[in-house]
């Protein structure tokens, strides 16, 4: 796609002062990231770039983090997409799920006891059948013939 690709270039001087140059011309430090931010690269995580020395550690990361403050592979992926700033919002709403799901569960028994409860049972269906076929029986007896 023409335009998309850009090249950002920096110069580190030996008096630790750095100069930074976007498409071959000079520009402040600020211009670049801002124009980086805009184009969707998240400098502020600084894992927009791995460097060589990196690529070790993270290939002999374990899977997840043992602890709530060790840094597995899956932590140090989300801390890199972001999702990791969505844990308080995650749990809370696990919180709520869990809540609804017990209430639910409540309600649901409620109904079962009622159904059961209201439910005929078989002496009363018998008797209800019996009483449902003497009323047809009548019903016939009594119609006048079809002309």
């Amino acid at each position: 796609m023409p335009g998309s690709e850009i090249v950002v270039t920096r110069e580190a001087l030996r008096s630790n002062q750095s100069n930074y140059y976007l498409d071959g011309k000079k520009k402040t430090f600020k211009e670049v990231g801002a124009l980086l931010r805009h184009k969707g690269i998240d400098l502020d995580h600084n894992r927009f770039l791995i460097l060589q020395g990196e690529v070790e550690q993270i290939a002999m990361m374990k899977p997840k983090g043992q602890t709530e403050h060790d840094e597995g592979l899956l932590e140090y992926l989300e801390d890199i997409i972001g999702s990791d700033r969505f844990k308080e919002d995650i749990a809370a709403a696990e919180v709520k799920v869990e809540q609804l799901n017990e209430t639910r569960n409540e309600k649901l028994n409620r109904v079962k006891v009622h159904a059961a409860a209201a439910a005929p049972t078989p002496a009363l269906c018998d008797k209800s059948q019996c009483r449902l076929t003497e009323a047809m029986m009548l019903v016939m007896v009594c119609r006048p013939p079809s002309a």
